[in-house]
C-alpha cells in the first residue's frame, strides 16, 4: 500500500534497499560491490552505502552551479505516470592513479559497472527510458584520454573532448534510444572517521586502485570516486507485477493486526488494482501481457 500511497503524492520516488528483493516476501542474498567487504547485518554498513549513493545520486540538483532542478529531473524521469525509479552505484569507482576515465569505461564495455540499489533483483535489463547518470571524484585530467595530438585513439571514449560526452557516449553505447542526463563532478564522496574502512587493501588513501605489484596500501581510505544511476527502467513492470501477485493470493483475514489497524477491505483492493496499474506504466509492447494476473485475482 505504501508504494500505491507514494505514488500518488509524489512526483517520483526511489525506494532503496541492500536486499535485492526487499519489495517481496522471499529473501535474497544482498547486493555485492566488487572491491567492498561489508557485513549486510549492520545499519552501520548498510546505511554508508546507502547514504554514500543518495549523496551522489542528488548532486545535480543540490549544488548552487547546477542547472537542473528536482522538478526538471523529475519531470524526466517520470513521464507516463512512471513514479517509481531505480537507483544503483558502483562504490568506489575502479580507476587506477593513471587511468583515465575512457580507460575504464572500456574495460567495461559488455556489461554495465553499476550494483543495483532498489530491491528489484539483478538489474540485467539494459533497457531503460530515461536516466540520470552521476559521476564523481574523477579529476578533470582524467575525465579526457591524455593522447598525444596525431596519436591513434585506442576507442571511440578516447576521442571524446570532454567528461561529459565520455559518459555519454558510453551510456548511448547501452541504451542508444534512452534519454540520458550526465553530471560530472571532480569532488569525491568523503570516507573518513566514522565511515567503516570495509574496502578491500587494494585502494589507496585517495580511494584509487593500486597497481599490480604494489604492496597493499595499509592506509586509511579517506575519499573515494563514485558513480550513480538513477533510472526510469521497464525491469519495473515485472517487479510491480510480481509484487501484485504475490499479494493478491494473501488472505487478509489471517492477518488479524492489519485489519484491526482499520484497513477495509475494498479499500485494500482497490490499492491492488492501483499497483497493477502502475506497473502497466512501464510495460513495453514486447513484454508478457498480464493474462496470468487476471486469472490469479479471480
Amino acid at each position: 500500500m505504501g508504494i500505491v500511497h507514494l505514488a500518488g503524492r509524489s512526483s517520483a520516488f526511489c525506494p532503496m534497499s541492500l536486499n535485492k528483493n526487499a519489495l517481496g516476501r522471499k529473501r535474497l542474498s544482498p547486493a555485492t560491490f566488487p572491491h567492498v567487504v561489508y557485513d549486510a547485518s549492520l545499519n552501520y554498513h548498510s546505511s554508508a552505502l546507502l547514504a554514500t549513493a543518495l549523496d551522489t545520486l542528488t548532486i545535480p540538483y543540490r549544488l548552487h552551479s547546477s542547472a537542473v532542478s528536482l522538478t526538471q529531473l523529475t519531470d524526466v524521469l517520470n513521464q507516463s505516470g512512471r513514479k517509481v525509479v531505480t537507483a544503483s552505484a558502483t562504490i568506489p569507482f575502479p580507476m587506477r592513479d593513471m587511468d583515465t576515465l575512457p580507460d575504464v569505461l572500456c574495460r567495461q564495455q559488455t556489461e554495465l559497472p553499476w550494483t543495483g540499489l532498489s530491491a528489484c533483483g539483478d538489474l540485467n535489463d539494459s533497457r531503460c527510458f530515461a536516466q540520470s547518470v552521476v559521476m564523481r571524484g574523477v579529476s578533470p585530467e582524467q575525465q579526457i584520454s591524455n593522447l598525444a595530438p596525431g596519436g591513434k585513439a585506442a576507442s571511440i571514449l578516447h576521442n571524446c573532448p570532454t567528461g561529459e560526452e565520455v559518459l555519454g557516449t558510453f551510456l548511448r553505447s547501452h541504451f542508444p534510444t534512452t534519454l540520458s542526463a550526465v553530471h560530472l563532478t571532480q569532488t569525491p564522496c568523503k570516507v573518513t572517521t566514522p565511515y567503516p574502512q570495509f574496502f578491500t587493501p587494494s585502494f589507496n588513501k585517495h580511494g584509487q586502485l593500486m597497481g599490480s605489484g604494489r604492496v597493499p596500501s595499509t592506509s586509511a581510505v579517506e575519499s573515494i570516486p563514485v558513480m550513480t544511476a538513477l533510472q526510469s527502467s521497464p525491469v519495473l513492470h515485472s517487479v510491480l507485477r510480481s509484487l501484485y501477485r504475490e499479494v493478491s493470493r494473501l488472505n487478509l483475514r489471517k492477518f488479524s493486526t492489519f485489519l484491526s489497524a482499520g484497513t477495509e477491505l475494498d479499500d485494500f483492493k482497490d490499492v491492488l488494482e492501483e499497483l497493477k496499474t502502475l506497473s502497466q506504466c512501464y510495460k513495453m509492447n514486447f513484454d508478457q501481457d498480464d493474462s496470468e494476473d487476471n486469472s490469479d485475482s479471480d
